[in-house]
Order: C-alpha cells, then structure tokens, then sequence
C-alpha cells in the first residue's frame, strides 16, 4: 500500500446500517471488496470497494433481480443475512441464504487441493425438537462448487457457551487454519472467538486461550462488536473488519463496519477527507446505489424520465405501516446532527393519497411528514405521523399548509434524542438552485419523536438494521393515480449553534462532536472545546496521560499542517479521591506540555481541593467548572476561587430550564423582552462567570446567545441574589464534598 507520507483514518469506515462485514482483495489490482447484510431491503447485500481500506464507494449490490431475491412479507430482521465474499481465481464468489425469520450466515472456504468447503450456522440435530434453548453451532461439510451439492454429513465445528455461534470465517494461514466465529448474538453480549487446527477444515480445533478476541461492553463507546472477517495485503499485513454500534444515547445508526489491525497498528498511508453534503437531483436515468425498496418490490413504480429531473413515485395500494412492500425508496441514515430534506411537487386529489418523506425503521416504528387532500376545503394539508409504542401505534396530526407555494419542502432533523419534522419552501429568487444551500430557509417545525420511542423493539423480528431516511407515495387500498414528484433530496449537517462546545469522556460523545466540528465548515481556530476526564487509569500518570491523547485525537485528529488540540481539559470532578486528582493532574500538565491542550482546569472542585493541589501542581487551573445558576450560587468556593485568579465557568446555567417560571426571573425578563433563561445567562455574564448553556433547539440557542444591548440593574441583580438554596438548588449531582 502506498500514500501520502503523514495520514490518519478515522472509524467507523461504513457509517450507519452496514452489518456483518465480509471482505476480500482483488491480487490482480489490489483493490478491496466488503459486502454487508441488508437484511430486508432490496437490492441485497450491498458492495464496496476501496483502494486502500479507508474510503470505501458502494458500487452496487449482489442481489438486484426479484429471481434472485423475492422478499413479501419478511418480517423486520428477515432477509439477507451475513454474506461471504471470497475471491478465486479470477471469479468473485459470494454466499448468503435468504429467510423471512432467524437465520445466520453462510461462508466458503477453498483448501488446498481445489477442495471447498461450506460452514454455516444450525441447530443441533441430536436435541429435543420443542427446546426452546438455543443451540446453534457451526456445522461445516464440503460441497460441490458447481453444483451445490454437500459431498459430505455436516459435521459440528463450534459450539459456544452461549448457544449461539455464527459469523464463521475459515483462513488458513501457514500451516493452520483459523475459525473466527461470532458468539452471543448481536446484542449486549456479542463477542469474537478464534480457534484453530492443523488438521484440516473439519477439525479438530482448538479453541486460543486469550478468548474472546474482544468483548465490548455497556460501558464502551462502541458496543456489540463482532463478526469479524480478515484479509491480507499486497504487504502480507493482516487486517479485519467488524460490526459495531453506539447506543447510549438512544439513537440506532444501525451496525456500522469498523476496522482493525494486527497489533492494533493503525493505517499510516492515507488521508480522511471531509464529510461533505449528500444530494441526489435525479438528473440521471436510474437511481445511484444506496436507495433501498423495503422488501422486494412487485414492480418498477417510479421514475427518473418521465419529468427529467424529477424521481417520480407511482404510490401502490399498501401504507407504511403493512407488511408488504410500499412505494418507498430509503437511504441509510449514517450519523447524528443532520438535516435529511425531500423537494416534493404533489397536488392529491383523494383523501386516501399521500406522499412525503420518512425516517424508517421498521413497520412498527417511523416518523413521517406528508402530503394530503382534504375534500371538504379541498386543500392540501400537511400530516405527521409518528411511533408512539413501538408496536404499532402511531399518532396524526394535520398541519395547514399555505397554497400560494408549488414545491414544499419536507425536513427530518436528527439530533442526538429526537428526530424533528418540519417543513419549509424554496426562496423564489432560488427555484433553479439544486444546491444544499437551497434548503437553508426558515424551517417550521411541526412535531418530534425520541429517539427512545423510534428504538423500541418491534412485537415480531428483532432490530438489526439501522435507521433510513426516505421518500414514499401510497394510496389507501388502491393506486395512487397522482403521481409524487420528488425534485431532489438532500442530506447536510447542521451548523454549529455555539462556537463554545463542552464534552467530556463520561459523555461518550467526543467522536461525535469532532465530526460536527468537522462537517460544520468552521476553522478549527474560532472554535473553543472543552473535555473532561473523570477517573484516572490505574493511579498511573502515563497510562491516564495515554486515555486523555485518545480524548484529544477524537476531538481533533488534526492534519498534515498542524497538531490536533483541544482548548481545555478539564479534571471532572474530584470524587477518584486525593491519589486520583493528583494523578490526573501531573497527567494534565504533561498533556499540556505536548500542546494537546491550550489550558487545564478543574471542575466541580471544592474549597478542600484546590488547597490540595498547592502541595503537587506546578500550574494553577486556569478555571474551576461549576454548577452555577440564581437557584445555586456557589457562594462558599467562588470568592477561593477568585482569589487564586481562577476563573469560574458554569455549567447548567438555566437550572436545565426547570426553574424558568420563577415569578422573580419572569418579572425581570418582562421588563427587558426576554426570557427567563435569557435572564439567568446575563446574570452569569454580569457576575464574571463563563455561562455553558447547552441545547438542541436551534431557536433556543439563538435566543441564549442574545446578550447583547441590554444590562439586568443593580437592584434586578440584587433581587436574583435571594433566590440562592445553596447546595440544595443544585440540578447535578453534587460533588464539592468529596473526600
């Protein structure tokens, strides 16, 4: 492999619903190939190849012909379940089996001598047939290429502790032969596990004594990880390939492909490029790879040339919310903080029509926004529809929508806990602009779904794939005989709302937030990041100093031209005890000293604290991070603080908006036109303090940033002053006691 002298990669490398990675290498030009699962989506198994394992382009799917995969009623986790990709001599193989339930993966091997063997994932046959235990195992048996004729008895392989092995990779390296197998299931409990022999495919093998190869767990930031599939270079290095997801924080991205390396050593050849806006205009004659039918489609209903320049949907008889295959065409949701936007031209003429865009996971669960007629005005109105249960219950709403506008366009906003819907129209000076900057107009939001509720598991299947945005037409029962006229669909990221961004490890968002840095267009110079470590690593100074560089990389990667930083890290609190803050702290001011960091700092440190640190540290904190709102003063560490020229920044400013009706704040923002947490922040502001609102929603972070032109009074900050419960008003946990 071969690149630039200085490059970094970034993981995961297929983002959103990409499960089950099988990959292979091309020796006649070293290209590299993955196929992932696509579960109940057509076309089946989705292809990518890449040049050096970290940009990868989907260039199409294996199974694209109804012959080939007939999918009705499929319930969700149904379909195509994990692929083998294998390349031999000259010919592309890959294996997959099709079920409408529960079945695992497939997978060829060729041995020496021209013998190939098929591995794949059943039941026990000596066992009770109404056991409900689960006992799947790796069976193996050698067959027939050209016939798919088994030439020998299955023979088990793998049996794991949990019951249920699956995923099976077979690689012969030297004179062994390795069998990776995914165990557990793909849930909390997912794990990898080698075993290997000399004997030959059908064993005996013997299972390596550092098992599991790797066990995420509910702590980690990337969970669930596992079935793994490897591959070697034109170099002779090893590197695999995994499945993984983030949960913590409700959403489901759906499993992404994730890369590993012998030895853990990382790619040293390559550079990432920057995320850019995704659009499709529909200017060609036929759709670009990475849009998916739910289920296999009857039928072609839609269409990219009847109106050039438009994707023209024919809406079938079926719903969102039937088993079958409605007119939908969905793209892989692949990350948070994003605008998904669809330019619809529709004019129903039936109650039973709509048309619209949607964010999809299952039957059970999506949120809509579309189209409709209302035959009593005889009007279009706008109707959202969104998961209420997960199990199939949904609630409407009808939106007015203003005739004077032809095209109308339909907005899913993704945000960490919610999805939001909303919509919005083109700005007439820019009809002809298929730019994304054309849907930067102003957005009325209508309604919003968690991501709590649009994760909820259905009543049949499982929720193996990931969330899709999309665009549909249907009618209720019969044919829609208006057609829905899609003019573009966009993705973008959202701008940033501040230009001061606080994170920290506990938080599990620091990948996120230097993508969103990253997306948003903004030097990295106008933007101020904050990070926290909680807990030192074992009490030892290097290992903890090692945990806050990983902190800082995620955040800011940096490039070939400069070093990647953060502007201050933070200890998060106290509570690791004396040991532990001197430990974090020898280690901050090493981190400092490399230039990771422009300052370091404390947070939630008590009185007791900070005169502790006068026997260890060499650099006084450059601030002290602390609850601090009218409700919760900080009256007893501030004036320590103030003292030693450390400076205050507060975080929970507005009490979390739960004190926003206190009739003394109310009263204040009244005579100023303002709000109430407008009021607390300016407060903030007029005592010294670095106030750190946070929020979602953007209007709220227009609003929070409103500072300027306008001062609270001597006797207003007075008043404010007797709202102060001290320890008792506290919204966080509260830690300045800590021994």
């Amino acid at each position: 492999m071969s690149g630039p002298e200085v490059g970094f990669y970034q993981n995961p490398i297929l983002r959103g619903f990409n499960p089950d990675p099988t990959i292979c290498r091309d020796p006649r030009t070293n290209d590299f190939f993955i196929a992932t699962s696509t579960f109940e989506y057509f076309p089946g198994v989705s292809i990518y190849q890449s040049k050096d394992l970290i940009s990868w382009k989907l260039i199409g799917h294996a199974l694209t012909r109804r012959s080939q995969l007939d999918m009705r009623t499929v319930e969700p986790g149904g379909g195509i379940w994990a692929p083998t990709l294998r390349y031999v001599n000259g010919k592309f193989y890959m294996t997959t089996a099709k079920w409408d339930r529960y079945r695992p993966a497939q997978d060829l091997f060729w041995d020496n001598g021209g013998k190939v063997y098929l591995s794949t994932t059943y039941r026990l046959v000596d066992r009770d047939p109404t056991s409900t235990k689960k006992d799947f195992a790796i069976h193996i048996c050698e067959i027939d290429l050209e016939t798919g004729t088994s030439l020998t008895s299955p023979t088990v392989i793998r049996i794991a502790p949990s019951g249920l092995a699956e995923g099976s990779h077979i690689i012969k390296r030297n004179q062994y032969y390795y069998l990776f197998t995914a165990e557990g299931g793909t849930e909390e409990g997912h794990t990898e596990w080698v075993s290997r022999t000399n004997t030959g495919p059908l064993g005996p093998w013997e299972l390596g004594d550092r098992n599991p190869l790797w066990r995420n767990t509910t702590a980690d930031e990337v969970q669930n990880t596992g079935h793994a599939d490897l591959i070697e270079d034109a170099a002779g290095n090893w590197w695999g390939v995994f499945l993984g997801v983030r949960p913590w924080r409700q959403e489901n991205d759906g499993k992404v492909t994730w890369e590993i390396s012998q030895y853990g050593k990382a790619p040293d050849t390559y550079l990432v490029h920057d995320a850019e806006a995704w659009v499709d205009d529909f200017s060609a004659n036929k759709l670009e790879p990475g849009w998916y039918h739910k289920h296999t489609p009857l039928k072609q209903e839609y269409s990219l040339t009847e109106r050039p320049g438009y994707l023209r949907l024919h809406g079938g008889p079926y719903n969102l919310t039937v088993p079958e295959s409605p007119t939908m065409l969905l793209q892989r949701q692949t990350r948070a903080n994003i605008v998904w936007t669809a330019e619809l031209d529709f004019y129903p003429n039936s109650r039973n029509y709509e048309a619209g865009t949607v964010v999809w996971w299952n039957s059970y669960t999506f949120a809509s926004i579309g189209v409709r007629f209302d035959p009593l005005t005889r009007r279009r109105y706008l109707v959202t529809k969104q998961a209420v249960d997960g199990q199939g219950a949904f609630e409407d709403q009808k939106h007015a929508l203003p005739e004077n506008k032809s095209l109308v366009l339909l907005h899913i906003k993704a945000l960490p806990l919610e999805y939001q819907l909303g919509f919005s129209f083109p700005s007439k000076t820019n009809e002809s602009d298929r730019s994304p900057k054309r849907i930067k107009t102003d957005i009325t939001w209508l309604s919003s779904v968690s991501t709590r509720i649009m994760t909820l598991l259905p009543p049949i299947g499982n929720a193996y794939a990931g969330m899709m945005f999309g665009v549909y037409c249907f009618a209720e029962l019969e044919r829609c005989l208006v057609p829905a006229d899609f003019r573009q669909s966009v993705l973008t990221a959202l701008e940033l709302g501040y230009r001061h961004i606080d994170t920290a490890q506990l938080y599990r968002n620091e990948s996120d937030v230097g993508a969103a840095v990253k997306e948003s267009g903004i030097p990295r110079k106008d933007i101020y990041i904050v990070t926290k470590m909680q807990s030192p690593v074992e009490n030892d100074v290097e290992k903890t100093l090692a945990k806050m560089r990983e902190s800082v990389s995620k955040i800011d990667a940096g490039d070939r031209d400069r070093k990647g930083y953060v502007d201050l890290f933070l200890v998060h609190t106290p509570a690791s005890g004396p040991e532990g803050r001197q430990t974090l702290w020898k280690a901050l001011e090493l981190l400092k000293g490399e230039g990771l960091t422009v300052d370091i700092g404390v947070s939630n440190y008590g009185a007791r604290h900070l005169l502790e640190m006068e026997s260890y540290a060499s650099i006084t904190p450059v601030c002290n991070q602390l609850e601090v709102h009218p409700f919760c003063q900080q009256k007893d560490i501030i004036p320590l603080c103030e003292s030693k020229g450390i400076l205050i920044t507060a975080y929970a400013p507005v009490a979390r908006n739960r004190r926003s009706d206190d009739p003394v704040l109310v009263d204040i923002a009244k005579t100023h036109g303002k709000h109430s947490t407008q009021v607390m922040i300016k407060w903030s502001l007029q005592k010294g303090y670095l106030p750190l609102p946070k929020s979602d929603n953007r209007e709220r972070m227009k609003a929070n940033m409103d500072m300027d032109g306008w001062e609270l009074t001597e006797a207003e900050m007075a008043e404010i002053e007797t709202l102060d419960e001290g320890a008792k008003g506290a919204i966080c946990p509260y830690s300045l006691n800590s021994p």
